[in-house]
């Protein structure tokens, strides 16, 4: 399938921050057929683009010096201004961990945290409209979080992104009920033979375990 144009409030790109670049790029490449390109400009502190078919996957980034969040991928939100959706994600109970930044004549970008911790990224598109190539394999299908305050989380993207959101089934509900109501997720939900399963635990830390049993 061919590359769409970007969509605001959308996932639209995402990178890897490594610790050594030159050991994982064969693995990522053999492992999905891409293809890596450096690009030689110190402006860009030797940033790596995967390809496919000659279409922008995915970037790769050295980890920089003093940056705790190394060897971990980042999804990229695409905006039509990054500095206000910064501004919004601070309003919203989320943490701008690096300010809006131009990179060269690329786009503009910007980390953010959300409530819970989890970190984002979010795009603003110059000359760099993000993924070239979708929904096929060896391309980017679908992103998600595991959150530690699911009501949080909810509540932020709704306000920063303009998300909406419908649940999987009861066994999700009843995990956003039981941090609403001071509990704690141990082990998010997941499909299993059984069922939708997940672990769970009281605000004083006894755990226990919620379903939603296959008809």
């Amino acid at each position: 399938m061919p590359g769409r144009p970007s969509l605001t409030g959308a996932p639209c790109w995402i990178d890897l921050t490594s610790s050594d670049p030159q050991q994982v790029i064969p693995f990522y490449t053999g492992l999905f057929g891409w293809r890596s390109d450096t690009n030689e400009d110190p402006q860009y502190g030797g940033y790596s683009i995967f390809s496919k078919n000659g279409k922008p996957i995915a970037g790769l980034g050295p980890q920089q010096q003093g940056n705790p969040y190394g060897n971990v991928w980042t999804t990229y939100i695409a905006s039509e201004d990054a500095e206000a959706t910064a501004a919004k994600a601070a309003e919203a109970g989320g943490q701008v961990m690096m300010p809006a930044m131009t990179v060269g004549d690329q786009g503009t970008m910007a980390i953010l945290g959300d409530p819970a911790g989890a970190v984002i990224g979010v795009w603003q598109a110059d000359r760099h409209g993000g993924f070239g190539l979708v929904d096929e394999p060896g391309a980017p299908v679908w992103h998600e979080t595991l959150s530690r305050n699911y009501a949080a989380a909810l509540s932020f993207y709704a306000d920063v992104f303009g998300w909406t959101y419908r649940t999987l089934g009861d066994t999700d509900a009843a995990v956003a009920k039981v941090t609403e109501l001071g509990g704690s997720v141990r082990r998010e939900p997941e499909d299993t033979p059984f069922g939708r399963l997940a672990s769970v635990a009281d605000p004083l830390g006894a755990t226990f375990q919620i379903t939603t049993l296959q008809s």
